[in-house]
């Protein structure tokens, strides 16, 4: 949930309803994808649950190229507040201790992996400097944001009694 709200996955988004949904906000035409997700034990043991999250297509400029026009840095995104990836199924192994060791892991992975991970990125993906630039900018400031707020805000949505209203999936 910290890594897609970080990364503002929209696959993992409760909002990202279709219309005429219940809970539904906006115009848009997509459905959350909780088949990219799935609950496993975690290496320290099976008493302990891992919730793994794969397919990040969507993430910063919804499925679309990086380029030099690309707005995933507005201000707007950057203190986003909404919270992605918390299906209803993962409310449960929501816990104060766990969001801030989530929101602690994605502070140090800013602290130590984001110039490399993003500088590995192949220019021939037409991926420029400059764009790189942009994107360590914007997760760094994401990330300052979302520790003062995503702790507080993942307790408060975890604790609510109704889940979130997903629609069937269609085959």
């Amino acid at each position: 949930m910290v890594v897609d709200t970080w990364l503002r996955n929209r696959d993992r988004h409760p909002g990202q309803l279709p219309p005429g949904t219940p809970g539904a906000t906006g115009s848009v035409q997509w459905r959350p994808k909780p088949d990219n997700v799935f609950i496993t034990d975690s290496e320290a043991g099976s008493l302990h649950r891992e919730i793994v999250a794969m397919d990040f297509t969507e993430c910063l400029t919804l499925g679309k190229e990086f380029t030099s026009s690309s707005r995933f840095d507005q201000i707007e995104f950057e203190r986003d507040e909404a919270v992605y990836g918390l299906f209803p199924e993962f409310k449960a192994y929501v816990t104060k201790s766990a969001a801030r060791d989530g929101v602690s892991k994605m502070n140090r992975v800013c602290e130590v992996e984001v110039d490399r991970i993003v500088d590995s990125v192949p220019r021939q993906w037409g991926f420029s400097a400059a764009v790189g630039q942009r994107v360590k900018a914007f997760l760094l400031a994401r990330s300052h944001f979302l520790s003062q707020t995503l702790v507080q805000s993942l307790m408060i949505l975890a604790a609510r009694p109704q889940p979130l209203p997903f629609p069937e999936k269609e085959e």
